[in-house]
């Protein structure tokens, strides 16, 4: 029984440090009008001590705050003051941020008469495979409109192809999807960027995606560049797989060249597509008395392999277990020599009181 109360007691104490954050309400939801202007009021509850109060959103220029931080339980008034016209039909989410916690006013503006919401997909791949582009154009008016859509491809900031995909009508509350297969094999490997243009009366909707082609590559993106002499020292190696499928069984030697003893190899891994990632091993530094080092750096990977040489600046500090060494044979040696003139002085001794005995 006391067990059980003493427990009760410990839940009991422990129960004002536990807190859940949270806000109510979470959301309100309004009609956009012109000029409108309305106070909401957000009660907020925070785990932690103080937290600031921010306004994210396209229309947060629009909501001011009574206050600029609050500390555990507190309410926040957020005014909205809207202007006389929106371009931006369809729910606005404006977000009152205080830390983890959000509440949010949910404007809805209305559509125009003719509007076009566009959506695109397009996939990374391998170089030699098909780029399916894919375009959905909706039209969230009143009325129906003629689409006229438009795909450009840019690499490195320029323009390299553009893509004519005819017209077509949309009945309102209706999509029209497009589809586009671009052939890989004619481009370099490397980021693109495709841009959609669709053009409808006197408006131009328009939607970017970016996408990538790859090779079975794997690149060297940075590597500890200063070790430590007489240690073993943690070494890293960042890479990055410029494939669109998982690499696996990966792995990476790195020799100090000139060095035999200073070399080490991973452990296999994997990587996934377009993954960058750390590799780490161990590398002996013992016996190197030079300021910089050249380094090779060899990664396999699916029968491949790429190498890099690199300099490697080494920090010449206090070498211990050399100096031991050297301080072990010095004793040694002042033993043996302070050894020897005691023999050599006992002797002498020996030999002039045998000489008196005579």
């Amino acid at each position: 029984m006391k067990v059980i109360v003493f427990f009760l007691i410990l839940i009991f104490l422990s129960s004002g440090a536990i807190a859940i954050s949270g806000v109510s309400p979470g959301s309100y939801s309004v009609d956009f009008s012109p000029g409108l202007s309305r106070e909401f009021v957000f009660s907020f509850v925070l785990d932690n001590d103080v937290a600031d109060l921010f306004v994210e959103g396209i229309l947060a220029e629009y909501v001011s705050l009574d206050k600029k931080k609050i500390s555990g339980s507190e309410s926040v008034v957020a005014s909205l003051k809207l202007p006389s016209q929106v371009d931006s039909p369809g729910v606005n989410n404006i977000k009152i941020v205080a830390g983890d916690v959000v509440g949010i006013i949910k404007v809805n503006v209305p559509y125009p008469k003719k509007w076009v919401a566009l959506e695109m997909g397009v996939p990374n791949v391998n170089i030699g495979e098909d780029v399916n582009l894919n375009l959905k154009a909706f039209s969230l008016g009143e009325e129906s409109v003629v689409v006229e859509p438009k795909i450009e491809i840019y690499k490195d900031g320029k323009l390299i192809k553009t893509i004519e995909m005819g017209s077509e009508e949309v009945a309102s509350g209706e999509f029209r999807e497009f589809n586009f297969l671009l052939n890989s094999s004619n481009y370099l490997v490397g980021d693109y960027y495709a841009v959609a243009f669709v053009n409808y009366g006197d408006r131009v909707a328009r939607v970017d995606n970016a996408f990538r082609i790859g090779e079975l590559l794997v690149e060297i993106l940075n590597y500890t560049d200063e070790v430590k002499a007489g240690q073993i020292a943690r070494f890293e190696i960042e890479v990055e797989s410029l494939w669109n499928n998982d690499i696996d069984d990966l792995y990476i030697e790195v020799s100090i060249i000139g060095f035999e003893n200073s070399t080490f190899s991973t452990p296999n891994i994997g990587l996934e597509s377009w993954q960058i990632k750390k590799i780490g091993g161990f590398l002996n530094t013992q016996g190197i008395g030079v300021e910089e080092v050249d380094a090779e750096i060899t990664v396999y990977y699916m029968g491949e392999k790429i190498s890099k040489i690199v300099k490697l600046k080494v920090e010449l500090g206090f070498d211990y277990v050399y100096w031991g060494i050297v301080l072990v044979v010095f004793i040694v040696l002042v033993f043996a020599v302070w050894r020897v003139l005691v023999f050599v002085k006992r002797t002498k001794k020996s030999k002039k009181g045998n000489r008196f005995l005579y």
